[in-house]
């Protein structure tokens, strides 16, 4: 057997007379290559390929030695080697030999930094010949070959298959060797056989080990082996028979082979043995299928079937079958839990939509409409606040029931997710009055009431209704559902909006606009504007707010009102988000490093509540900030009075956050809002934004003027900086001013505009010292 060891049986000496043997000549008097060295060598590469390709299993190692030491004899080196590789990185000493009495080779292993050189040349077939290794511009190579003595090195490829497994090798100690084209092409005739040797014995071990295999799976595996006869009839059955599915194997004889195969995949089972007739002797993996256990239970199993029915020994279809049971268990647990959410169990989402694609496919063909009902639970967030999260869970999961309850087992109730619900209804009389039964009756479902912990609260439903069939796609029937549940919700609680033609093509412009926006940011179509922030003291640029726009291609640019709440909507904010922070974060560092000696400039940016609810949020920025080399002083984010009532407690930790970080934090739209002042005092912030609309009216409606004083004598009294908003006109410019607004925007100051126009803008620090 090819063992891979080192060791050499019978020793040097034996080897070596060996080597004189069949040479005809004493190896210890060998010299420089004699004139008829070819001829010589020729005829030992002979006998050796032919001694190779007839070795018995257990002769391979004895006759690799010998060959070693035949060949490094008549070809004056003082060492040969065989090396193999399994890594495909490494040469490793298997067989060596040397003239001398060390027992060790030169090189035991090839260093992979070395390996890798010769590499290309063995792997394609090509000799690694180093005449003179001190010669070498290679200095790892020198290295490591001189520091194993040798001063000549072959090595010719050992391949399988036109893989390479390893190489036949020579080394020089003495002196420089050149090797001549005609000993290369021999050496490599008897690699070649070596190779094809190596080759045939491990397919013999492997087919040996294959056998002991299949024996002790036989006897003792979990494998269950049944010969199928061509009459269909179990001709045999292996002893793990009654481990598997519990019948004894002699009593499964003559009875048919569907009899173990559950009814739903019978057919399934014949059908695939039929296919099976024409191809003997190839092993075929069949769809997983149910057999029937002797207690009655069903087991899924792995079935591959092989066609022997031309083998006189067997004659019939060898069924290799395995337990897979617990598998397909756990498969199917996890592709519901995908599928299904986890509160109520009902369809989420991504289910939703693949049952709403195939009832608009057989609507089609039906010729009949599909209806879609959009439901979103007035008000829910009070049961939360109120009775605590456990009860809203509870509600939610009420809710489901109802809503199954009072559709047809073929519809379909899913949870899109929070407080929303959808309803798919199909097959059935679709025209105005029935879609109306049908909305009106969730309707009153959801309005009777829920009791939870003894208390009963009251619920109400915002539905929005589609109708849709063979012209709309899965995604648009929903979105358009959707767009009803937003109109209904607008005109006020426990309404019903069933969306008409004009709202459809509303809903397809949105669509179009949410498919285009999901490529914005990698397209480069998002670009920003900044407008200038004004010290009214002394008229200086102090900050600029980024206002991004949406370029897209042939169409006017949109304004983040045209498209941010979109983003808000869809998810799309977070890499919106993200890329005006790095924007505006890169340019800031810009103006700085345009305009050294210009004031301290902070860069203002909106966030929404869905990036400060993203969970990772402190961390993006500071990221941002880093990337960008910009300071943290040097960046504002704005956040509106709304964004602040949403998850009061968990916005507020993140403001924290970021001004422990160093970021400023502003109210944007202050005076629009309904804040408790008691929670303003409390919130971790540097600046309030007077909103415009209050701005506006500032200079002939006393009201407006009031609420500016006090909105600016609050921010002072609080220690945070008060700053106008929307600032238009000459007299409002001074009427904020007389109220005590130290900082302020807009049109009239500076427009929006591209930030090398406002590059000019930036006033010298009067503090500065070149």
């Amino acid at each position: 057997m090819w063992t891979g060891r080192a060791e050499e049986r019978g020793g040097v000496r034996e080897q070596r007379r060996e080597g004189a043997r069949l040479t005809g000549e004493r190896a210890e008097a060998a010299g420089p290559p004699l004139p008829d060295h070819t001829a010589t060598l020729g005829r030992l590469v002979a006998r050796l390929v032919a001694r190779l390709a007839a070795q018995s299993d257990d002769a391979l190692d004895d006759i690799v030695r010998s060959a070693l030491a035949t060949l490094g004899t008549q070809c004056d080196v003082e060492q040969a080697y065989v090396c193999a590789t399994e890594d495909g990185e490494r040469l490793t000493c298997t067989h060596h030999w040397n003239a001398h009495a060390d027992p060790a080779p030169a090189i035991p292993g090839v260093p992979a930094e070395v390996a890798i050189r010769w590499w290309p040349r063995l792997a394609a077939g090509l000799p690694v010949c180093l005449p003179d290794v001190r010669a070498l511009a290679d200095e790892r190579t020198s290295s490591v070959l001189g520091d194993g003595g040798v001063r000549s090195f072959l090595a010719v490829p050992l391949r399988d298959a036109g893989r390479l497994t390893g190489a036949l090798a020579f080394a020089s100690l003495r002196a420089p060797r050149a090797w001549t084209r005609a000993e290369i092409d021999l050496l490599q005739a008897v690699a070649d056989t070596l190779a094809m040797a190596r080759s045939r014995e491990e397919a013999e071990a492997v087919r040996s080990r294959g056998e002991r295999r299949a024996h002790a799976l036989t006897a003792h595996g979990s494998e269950l082996v049944v010969v199928i006869g061509p009459d269909g009839t179990v001709a045999g059955a292996g002893p793990t028979t009654r481990r598997v599915l519990g019948w004894e194997p002699n009593n499964l004889l003559g009875r048919s082979a569907h009899d173990l195969v559950a009814e739903p995949d019978r057919d399934t089972f014949a059908n695939r043995l039929v296919t099976l007739v024409d191809r003997p002797g190839e092993p075929t993996r069949l769809p997983d299928l149910r057999m029937v256990h002797a207690d009655g239970s069903v087991r899924w199993m792995e079935l591959t079937v092989t066609n022997l029915l031309g083998e006189p020994a067997v004659h019939g279809m060898v069924v290799n079958a395995h337990d897979v049971t617990e598998r397909v268990r756990a498969e199917a647990a996890l592709t519901h839990q995908a599928l299904h959410d986890p509160l109520t169990g009902l369809p989420n989402r991504g289910l939703l939509l693949d049952r709403l694609s195939h009832a608009l496919e057989r609507a089609q063909r039906a010729r009949r409409e599909v209806v879609v009902l959009f439901a979103d639970l007035d008000d829910f967030q009070l049961v939360n606040q109120s009775l605590g999260h456990t009860a809203g869970d509870t509600v939610l999961i009420e809710v489901a029931g109802r809503l199954q309850a009072v559709v047809r087992a073929a519809d379909t109730v899913a949870r899109f997710g929070g407080d929303q619900f959808v309803v798919v209804a199909e097959d059935a009389a679709v025209g105005d009055h029935a879609v109306d039964r049908l909305a009106s009756t969730v309707t009153e479902e959801l309005r009777r009431p829920f009791v939870v912990g003894g208390r009963s609260c009251y619920l109400s439903a915002s539905i929005g209704v589609a109708r849709g069939s063979a012209d709309v796609t899965a995604e648009r029937l929903l979105a358009e559902a959707d767009a009803g549940r937003r109109d209904a919700k607008e005109r006020g609680h426990d309404r019903i909006a069933l969306v008409d033609g004009d709202r459809r093509d509303e809903t397809l412009r949105r669509l179009q606009l949410v498919d285009a926006l999901h490529h914005a940011v990698a397209r480069g179509e998002l670009r920003l504007e900044y407008q200038a922030v004004v010290e009214l003291d002394s008229g200086r640029v102090v900050g600029a707010e980024a206002l991004v726009r949406w370029q897209r291609p042939f169409e006017p640019p949109l304004g983040p009102s045209e498209f941010i709440p979109v983003a808000e909507e869809t998810g799309l904010i977070a890499p919106v988000g993200a890329w005006v922070l790095d924007e505006a974060l890169h340019q800031v560092v810009a103006w700085e490093r345009a305009r050294p000696a210009a004031a301290p400039l902070r860069v203002l940016v909106n966030v929404s509540a869905r990036q400060l609810d993203s969970g990772d949020f402190v961390e993006t920025v500071a990221g941002l900030l880093a990337s960008a080399g910009a300071r943290p002083e040097q960046l504002c984010l704005e956040v509106t009075e709304g964004v602040l009532q949403q998850q009061p407690d968990h916005t507020r930790t993140v403001l924290r956050d970021l001004r422990a970080l160093g970021v400023g934090i502003a109210i944007d739209d202050f005076g629009t809002g309904y804040s408790s002042l008691a929670e303003f005092r409390d919130l971790p912030i540097d600046a309030v934004k007077i909103d415009r609309r209050l701005v506006a009216g500032v200079e002939h409606d006393r009201r407006d003027a009031a609420v500016v004083s006090a909105a600016v004598r609050l921010a002072r009294d609080l220690d945070l900086e008060p700053h106008a908003e929307g600032v238009e006109t000459v007299a409002q410019q001074h009427r904020v001013h007389e109220l005590g607004c130290a900082l302020a925007q807009g049109y009239l100051l500076h427009r929006p505009a591209p930030p090398e126009e406002l590059l000019p803008l930036l006033a010298p620090d009067p503090t500065h010292r070149p």
